[in-house]
């Protein structure tokens, strides 16, 4: 049986592409993003798109390695990478910033469309797997409407 787990991959599909609740999805507002605005702050010392998107990554990268069994992260790991440098980000370039994105999304829904429910029981330290996939979907959400209000505080900006 694989109905909570397909519930997981439509809400996944549906933040990414469109059609969620909330009428927004990522593939819309980052279309709307170029390289400029995607490494404004919209105030000084607030997190630009850019350090957003990359927020978003890191902890879509840390459920793929849990769910693949791949432990390699430390309390070290997320101090360093939870949130990297604007300059580091700039290297990376937006367009690289957006294929990780891209991929993570493949990644993630590849990985739970090769999963039935009963995997969704399964313990990852204090919790199961069903509690991480209904966090980073909230998390997911949370970050979109943040990315979303950056962009509107830019846009009113630049009209000034």
């Amino acid at each position: 049986m694989k109905a909570r787990v397909n519930n997981y991959i439509r809400q996944l599909q549906q933040l990414y592409e469109g059609g969620s609740w909330q009428g927004e999805s990522y593939l819309e507002k980052l279309k709307a993003v170029d390289e400029q605005v995607a490494f404004a702050q919209p105030v000084s010392g607030n997190h630009s798109v850019a350090e957003i998107l990359w927020h978003v990554i890191f902890w879509r990268t840390i459920i793929l390695r849990r769910i693949g069994s791949k432990i390699e992260f430390s309390e070290k790991t997320k101090e360093e990478q939870n949130f990297l440098s604007p300059e580091s980000l700039k290297k990376k370039g937006w367009g690289n910033l957006v294929d990780e994105f891209n991929q993570s999304q493949k990644e993630l829904i590849n990985l739970l469309e090769s999963q039935n429910d009963v995997f969704l029981d399964n313990k990852y330290q204090d919790n199961n797997f069903d509690y991480l996939l209904e966090g980073i979907i909230h998390h997911d959400v949370y970050h979109l409407g943040q990315i979303g209000l950056v962009i509107s505080i830019l846009k009113n900006k630049s009209k000034k």
